[in-house]
């Protein structure tokens, strides 16, 4: 929230009008720059004059948290800190898409320490519930967004959204919940909006052997490495980003199809 919390507007830009004639001056000096036509150049000066325009806003306010955002979250005073934090989060980030300030987000979560979890079931299904009220919240709030590439949808029919870490636990082990997964195997859940197939490609055995999938079928290939696709598993994300589009995939993926796992026909 602090990056859009602009020290000059609240100093030497504080009137409109001197943030307006600033963005002018910046725009038309860019402009008359002789190698300000270059497509090598052209990016650079584009995010020049869109700082030039945000540099005199101060937009700190209309993504401040309330408690009544909160308490909407269902992390009202009294909530884990660990839980208030990801509720915080997607507050200012449903905030920030409305205002359209952004198109990603990243969010840190949890950050404690897990090896307990299931020694305290108590504890861990109000974590649960909890974690569900902030994304129906956050979902809600998508709702009533227009989707800025799309006029047809809310944002709430094209967000896409991962999860994922580092150090997934062994599910075969329960008590202490330890890390390090069979055969290293790591995993990613997906909310691809249409744009994937669902359910769960590869997976954990019982006897701790490992599955993973082929990306052009999506059937599953036994006693694999999560390696192997992982990706393949990155195209797929990167596919329901671009709402479908392949050709953007490849320019970062040259891999095996992916057919077998997204939906080239996107659910609508």
């Amino acid at each position: 929230m602090q990056l859009f919390n602009s020290a000059a507007s609240r100093e030497i830009l504080s009137l409109p009008q001197d943030a307006a004639l600033y963005e002018a001056y910046y725009k038309a000096f860019t402009g008359l720059n002789k190698a300000s036509s270059r497509p090598t150049q052209l990016r650079g000066l584009r995010v020049g004059k869109q700082a030039a325009s945000f540099l005199g806003q101060n937009l700190a306010a209309q993504l401040q948290v309330t408690d009544a955002d909160l308490q909407r979250y269902g992390a009202p005073n009294g909530t884990a800190n660990k839980l208030r934090d990801i509720a915080r989060a997607l507050i200012v980030t449903s905030k920030a898409f409305r205002l359209n300030l952004t198109q990603s987000v990243i969010i840190p979560a949890m950050r404690d320490d897990p090896h307990g979890a299931f020694g305290d079931m108590g504890t861990l299904r109000s974590t649960v519930q909890t974690l569900g009220t902030m994304l129906d919240a956050f979902m809600a709030d998508l709702a009533g967004m227009e989707d800025p590439s799309c006029s047809a949808k809310n944002l709430s029919d094209s967000v896409v959204m991962t999860v994922h870490g580092d150090t997934p636990k062994d599910p075969r082990d329960r008590s202490g919940w330890p890390d390090g997964t069979p055969n290293n195997a790591n995993w990613l859940y997906v909310m691809g909006n249409g744009y994937l197939k669902t359910g769960w490609f590869g997976g954990v055995r019982e006897n701790g052997n490992t599955d993973v999938f082929d990306p052009t079928t999506g059937n599953t290939v036994p006693n694999g490495n999560s390696a192997d696709v992982s990706a393949s598993a990155g195209a797929a994300v990167a596919f329901a980003v671009a709402k479908g589009d392949m050709r953007r995939v490849e320019d970062f993926y040259n891999g095996p199809s992916i057919e077998g796992i997204v939906n080239i026909n996107p659910i609508q």
